[in-house]
């Protein structure tokens, strides 16, 4: 089961998260996703606005390029996904971001909106794959995608308060071995909700092969030992 810890690249500051991606692996996630920030960005109030702060901070996507080959130096072994939008790949250029992840080992990115054609032919023909993305509102072209991808298959854990179900999949434990059904073999990573250790233990229950952990401990960036300290809880979780 993948511990996946998730950081905007450049929050609070370049040399913050760094030493932020330091953290998360002593404190046991074995797998990195970085955002790389967007000003216009489309994520929920809370990691919005975590994501302008980063870009207003430095806006120089060669420095935030930099900072994730650092953190992949420096953790050898992690592996690193990117989570980054089809504005950010097109303004770094798409050749060079795949050079980019190909000298630091990254073969897997996770957007919620890339759809640049040009972009997705480099990507996977230099062996980088762009995730599926599947929420419980089940739409077939999501579905399609998730079992054409050679990623990993990005899971909502949760659903949202209001959100409309299907009661046949309104829980994960229902969910993933419907996706598991219609055909989607590879890896599946849970994130959404996922805010303590008993969240964890639900979706690997359900069949996950990992999940993500975001927004519940950025908060705690100030506080290393603590923040390893919540890691290490949500890892002796899924044990």
């Amino acid at each position: 089961m993948r511990v996946i810890g998730y950081l905007t690249s450049g929050y609070p500051s370049i040399d913050k998260s760094v030493e932020t991606a330091r953290i998360y692996v002593e404190g046991g996630c074995d797998m990195l996703e970085i955002s790389i920030p967007l000003e216009n960005n489309r994520e929920k109030p809370f990691l919005n606005d975590v994501m302008k702060q980063a870009y207003r901070a430095c806006p120089d996507y060669d420095r935030h390029m930099a900072a994730i080959s650092q953190i992949a130096k420096e953790n050898p072994g992690i592996d690193i996904t990117i989570l980054l939008y089809n504005e950010v790949i097109l303004e770094i250029g798409v050749e060079k971001f795949a050079t980019f992840c190909l000298e630091n080992g990254i073969y897997d990115v996770n957007s919620a909106n890339l759809t640049d054609a040009h972009a997705l032919e480099v990507l996977e023909n230099n062996g980088i794959h762009l995730a599926g993305l599947v929420n419980y509102n089940l739409e077939e072209w999501r579905i399609r995608d998730a079992l054409k991808t050679r990623g990993f298959v990005y899971c909502q854990a949760f659903p949202r308060a209001g959100q409309e179900l299907n009661p046949d999949y309104d829980t994960i434990g229902k969910l993933i071995p419907h996706l598991r059904e219609l055909g989607i073999h590879q890896k599946i990573y849970c994130g959404g909700g996922i805010s303590e250790p008993e969240h964890a233990r639900q979706v690997k229950h359900a069949g996950a092969d990992g999940f993500f952990l975001g927004s519940s401990i950025i908060a705690m960036y100030d506080q290393p030992e603590k923040l390893k300290a919540i890691i290490g809880s949500f890892c002796d979780a899924v044990k």
